[in-house]
C-alpha cells in the first residue's frame, strides 16, 4: 500500500497513512519531513522486543518527534519507546528535546484517531519543524482499511 496524503489534521499538518504487512517493511515509507508526529496501528503481541525496539528506532531516527502506540500489547510498544535513548547528539542536554510517547490500551481505534488529529503537540524543542502526522499500520489489509476509514471519518467530523 503507498504512502497516502489524506489532507490536514486540526493541528494543521499533513496527515499522511502508510500500511505495511510487518515492521521489516518500514523502509518501504518514504517521506521527507524533519519531524512528524506518529500513530503506531499495530497488534505487537507476540512479537519479539528486539524487533519493536527496532522499529521505534527507526521511528526516532527518522524524526519522529511523538509517538501514540495503539493495539494488543501497545503499552510495551510504549515501554520500549520510553527506553530508547533517541535524543538528537546536537543538544547538551536530552532534557531540552523530550520525544513524547502515549499508549492507548482502553481507546477505541476511534478515540486514538482522535486524539491524534487534536491533542499531539510535539515538545517545544521540535514543535516548530513538526509538520507531519503519519499513521503506521502494521498488519493485514482488514486493519489498514479499518485504520484509514477511522481517520477519514475523523478528519470528516473536523469539518462539521
Amino acid at each position: 500500500m503507498p504512502l497516502e496524503a489524506l489532507g490536514k489534521d486540526a493541528l494543521g499538518r499533513d496527515l499522511f497513512f502508510f500500511g505495511i504487512a510487518s515492521p521489516a517493511d518500514v523502509g518501504m515509507v518514504k517521506w521527507a519531513p524533519l519531524h512528524f508526529v506518529a500513530l503506531l496501528v499495530w497488534h505487537a503481541d507476540g512479537v519479539s522486543t528486539e524487533v519493536v525496539s527496532g522499529l521505534v528506532e527507526e521511528l526516532f531516527n527518522r524524526g519522529a518527534s511523538y509517538l501514540c502506540t495503539w493495539g494488543r500489547d501497545c503499552e510495551r510498544v510504549h515501554d520500549v519507546a520510553e527506553e530508547t535513548d533517541a535524543f538528537p547528539s546536537e543538544l547538551a542536554s536530552p532534557e531540552d528535546a523530550v520525544r513524547l510517547t502515549t499508549w492507548h490500551t482502553d481507546d477505541s481505534l476511534e478515540e486514538v484517531v482522535d486524539f491524534l488529529l487534536r491533542s499531539t503537540v510535539p515538545n517545544a524543542y521540535y514543535a516548530p519543524t513538526t509538520t507531519t502526522s503519519l499513521v503506521l499500520c502494521i498488519g493485514d489489509d482488514a486493519l489498514a482499511r479499518e485504520t484509514r476509514q477511522a481517520l477519514v471519518d475523523g478528519l470528516r467530523s473536523e469539518c462539521r
